[in-house]
């Protein structure tokens, strides 16, 4: 197979394998968040459902830094908080509702979502009085965690069967569908390229394994067109 992302096989299959550590283990913290929360143990649920989160967010960096227009570049994945903002970002472009985009993206807080986190776990002296993990409720604990399966099974959709091969081909799909995904934001604005995003994303859910193969990136093209020209 030939392309032009100019990624080195070796360095493909060890992407691969990172990105599949980290959706397994995003998919064990919040397996093991659920059986907390059963448990009554709210806060501790909260915790890591909040890390699930992050470790999701980390594999989204990490897949927009193969890419060679990075949007998420000034996004760190050494920041919880920024791990945690990528994961947001994620949720927000592909389950929340484009018709006030300004609004939906105006209310991530990943800043007060890491000291939620911090609070479910040490008990600190505040102004005013005394913050414990005692105080996370129930609805505290199921919040998090409703946010954090969202992301982590967006992830998993995104990820699918991680190989070498799929990172490469999908490397060479974005160079078809990025320009398309600009003009389309250019032409009719933020939504409606979100919006293709989605229906994109909902096309590789669909397909079947052989379908994804390169020798049949005639259905993501058509499916491009189609999608564009709904923008209109």
């Amino acid at each position: 197979m030939t392309g032009s992302s100019h990624h080195p096989a070796e360095e493909l299959a060890l992407g691969a394998n990172y990105l599949r550590q980290l959706q397994g283990n995003a998919e064990s913290l919040l397996a093991d968040a659920q059986l907390l929360f059963t448990h009554q143990r709210w806060a501790r649920a909260l915790v890591l459902a909040v890390l699930a989160t992050g470790e999701a967010g980390k594999a989204i960096l990490f897949t927009a830094g193969l890419l060679p227009d990075d949007d998420l570049a000034e996004l760190k994945s050494t920041r919880h908080e920024d791990k945690l903002t990528a994961a947001a970002l994620l949720a927000a472009g592909f389950t929340g509702d484009l018709s006030d985009l300004s609004a939906l993206f105006s209310q991530i807080d990943s800043g007060a979502l890491h000291r939620r986190k911090l609070s479910a776990i040490y008990v600190d002296r505040r102004v005013g009085g005394v913050v414990s993990p005692s105080a996370v409720t129930h609805d505290d604990a199921e919040r998090a965690m409703e946010d954090a399966r969202r992301v982590v099974e967006l992830l998993s959709g995104i990820l699918g069967q991680m190989s070498p091969e799929a990172i490469e081909y999908a490397l060479q799909l974005n160079e078809v569908l990025t320009p398309v995904l600009d003009r389309c934001v250019q032409e009719h604005g933020d939504a409606a390229g979100l919006q293709v995003a989605r229906d994109l994303f909902a096309l590789g859910q669909s397909l079947s394994d052989t379908e994804s193969t390169c020798e049949s990136s005639s259905i993501w093209i058509n499916h491009i067109d189609e999608s564009f020209h709904n923008c209109r």
